[in-house]
């Protein structure tokens, strides 16, 4: 009875679903990861169309070759060459690879099928798991469209490729759906294994971890207070404050595949700065934003060879990614169930602005950062649920229309990149 008065306490007016109806809309909304499925193979079709001998093998160019090193190899490269490390695949976290590497175990599966395939199925899931937080923040509709939206960003197609992202992003995102449900253990557990798989598995920590330790200050205040704690109104639905041990342990478990990955590096170099070393001699370093500024600008204005055309275009989608990270803020400032979502993208955008190198891969970075497009969905998927019925219909197929059209020049543009692009994505 009292589940109306403390949402509405706890500055929340949105109205997720019962879990009796969460099981029963994915017979409404199955075909969600059938066409996202369907976008990804168009975009493997035209990468094969431009270059038939070739296409598979352009897939694992750039950052994927050095995955596939690792799932060979290990990491293999510890030699100091006057007192510096030589460029390492020790940049790189070792899960997906690995993952791989035990894939291929299986009769009949090669190395280099299993690391697309698990790529492949990690979108299929982010894109499952978009729509199951989308559906606890707000309505089944909110996490269509935010899936839907996710599934044609520009640098969306290398979800579709043997690269870290896809399997990160899935993690985290059903990571803070395991929040959202109060589920503090799994949570834990999928932070963990993003913290394995990408560096900036630091954001999902930060989301998932902060959430945990602002629950556990909560329930030793009410301790102090003694009072009981209650229902957690910072985030959807129901859900209830867990022992403070629990939380404790779990705090503890979502911080174990960060701190796992990098003191087996620091073991291999000798240094516990082992892992930053190998970043530095990649040249990825955190500095200063306004070095990215002065990056951009440079970008912006100076001439760009036509096989480098891509950084410029990433120079000027960046802007409009700032504008969503600005509107995600206002609404997880209104909204407190965005908040831990809102959260992790807000720390990635920050990595991303502070990373000194590779400027053309920075829109990438942020394709885990599916806050960015949390705003955008929700203004779409109200404005369908509050038109009328006509219009309604109307508006949902020209959405349908411009999704199929977008879709389309992705998976040109991705295919393109892949086959002729010099730069990596």
């Amino acid at each position: 009875m009292g589940t109306d008065h403390d949402r509405l306490t706890a500055g929340e007016d949105d109205h997720p679903p019962a879990v009796a109806t969460a099981r029963a809309s994915w017979r409404r909304w199955w075909w969600l990861p059938a066409v996202v499925a369907v976008q990804k193979l168009l975009f493997w079709g035209v990468a094969a169309d431009l270059d038939r001998g070739r296409w598979f093998d352009n897939l694992f160019n750039w950052d994927a070759w050095f995955y596939l090193d690792i799932a060979e190899n290990g990491y293999r490269t510890t030699e100091f060459i006057d007192g510096r490390l030589v460029r390492t695949t020790m940049a790189f976290f070792p899960l997906y690879p690995m993952l791989g590497r035990a894939l291929s175990w299986l009769p009949g599966v090669g190395l280099r099928p299993a690391m697309v395939a698990i790529a492949f199925v990690s979108c299929l899931a982010a894109v499952c798991g978009i729509f199951r937080l989308g559906e606890a923040l707000h309505s089944a509709r909110l996490g269509a469209v935010w899936a839907l939206g996710w599934a044609v960003v520009p640098r969306g197609f290398v979800a579709a490729m043997p690269y870290s992202e896809p399997m990160f992003t899935a993690l985290s995102v059903w990571a803070l759906v395991q929040l959202a449900r109060g589920r503090w253990w799994t949570a834990a557990v999928l932070c963990a294994l993003a913290g394995a798989t990408r560096s900036t598995g630091i954001s999902t920590l930060v989301a998932v971890g902060g959430a945990i330790l602002v629950a556990l200050l909560q329930v030793l205040w009410a301790r102090v207070r003694r009072r009981p704690p209650g229902l957690v109104g910072w985030l959807p639905g129901t859900v209830r404050f867990p022992s403070a041990w629990t939380l404790v342990g779990a705090g503890l478990l979502s911080a174990l595949g960060t701190a796992a990955v990098l003191a087996h590096v620091a073991a291999l170099t000798g240094s516990w700065q082992g892992y930053f070393v190998a970043q530095r001699e990649w040249g990825m370093v955190m500095g200063n934003p306004m070095a990215t500024v002065h990056q951009w600008w440079l970008v912006i204005n100076g001439p760009t060879l036509p096989q480098r055309e891509t950084v410029k275009a990433v120079a000027y989608a960046l802007p409009a990614w700032t504008v969503l990270m600005v509107a995600a803020l206002v609404g997880a400032w209104r909204r407190p169930s965005w908040r831990p979502v809102v959260a992790q993208s807000l720390v990635l955008f920050a990595l991303m602005a502070c990373a000194q190198a590779y400027f053309n891969s920075k829109e990438r970075y942020l394709l885990p950062g599916v806050g960015l497009l949390l705003p955008l969905a929700w203004l779409l998927a109200v404005s369908i649920e509050r038109a009328p019925v006509g219009v309604r219909r109307w508006w949902t197929g020209f959405l349908a229309l411009a999704w199929f059209v977008a879709a389309v020049a992705w998976a040109v543009f991705g295919g393109t990149i892949v086959t002729w692009s010099v730069t990596s994505p």
